[in-house]
């Protein structure tokens, strides 16, 4: 497999269930068109999944190449498929903050959203955890393709807003022009948590770090205190039937 095409031919599996588990996460078999979640395999945050659909009689490889040939085609049917996408990408954000709970005591925030250039074949929609934190993401633009606000990460829900525009303003953001979007990659280095400027990735990372772990161990005394409120209820409650 060429790392480029590599997303296609997962996609392209008649037999989802073939592929391994360390890559495949969950496969949704009754949708139109089928979805598969994969894991990323160089993922940049502590949770990081892909999630892409399959061709079918309707949906054309060539069709299905990116998010700009999928905005190409029929509205409708664009429509359709990216709302089938976002059914089943909160699927798998319902599996993350299991997960989350279940490892770390607590949920932190998740994006889901498209890359405006793509580095892969296959329109694929990343679900990813917004702590950012990951032994692979490593340059500037890794952390710049992620930021949340910066525009070259694009939310799956700005992209269904396109859709209530008029004909000519969707054309304009369905062009999705990499002249306009690739310059973004290579602009400072800001905190997407607190817009502060950092010279080097080094030192971006080491306040990520610091600010997940704050916001994570906020999250479990949360998760305590409302564990111990509910004990304290429930004993209220029991004094309260006993005295009676």
């Amino acid at each position: 497999m060429s790392w480029k095409t590599v997303l296609r031919d997962y996609a392209v599996q008649p037999e989802p269930l073939s592929i391994p588990y360390g890559v495949r996460l969950k496969s949704y078999p009754t949708r139109e068109p089928r979805t598969l979640a994969i894991f990323d395999k160089y993922g940049k945050a502590k949770f990081h999944f892909l999630l892409l659909p399959s061709p079918n009689d309707t949906w054309s490889v060539r069709s299905l190449n990116s998010l700009r040939s999928v905005l190409r085609e029929d509205r409708a049917r664009a429509k359709a498929l990216l709302e089938t996408m976002h059914k089943d990408a909160l699927d798998v954000v319902r599996m993350i903050r299991m997960e989350m709970n279940k490892k770390y005591g607590c949920e932190w925030g998740i994006n889901i959203g498209f890359h405006a250039v793509p580095s892969m074949d296959h329109i694929h929609l990343h679900i990813i955890s917004n702590d950012l934190i990951s032994d692979h993401l490593k340059k500037k633009r890794h952390y710049n393709s992620f930021h949340p606000s910066l525009g070259f990460f694009i939310h799956l829900d700005e992209v269904l807003s396109w859709f209530d525009l008029p004909d000519d303003e969707f054309k304009k953001n369905a062009l999705l022009d990499p002249n306009r979007y690739d310059p973004m990659l290579d602009r400072p280095l800001v905190s997407w948590r607190t817009g502060k400027p950092y010279r080097t990735m080094p030192a971006l990372k080491d306040h990520l770090e610091e600010d997940w772990l704050d916001e994570t161990f906020d999250g479990r005394v949360e998760l305590e205190e409302r564990a111990l409120k509910a004990q304290e209820a429930a004993a209220a409650s029991n004094n309260e039937m006993e005295e009676e």
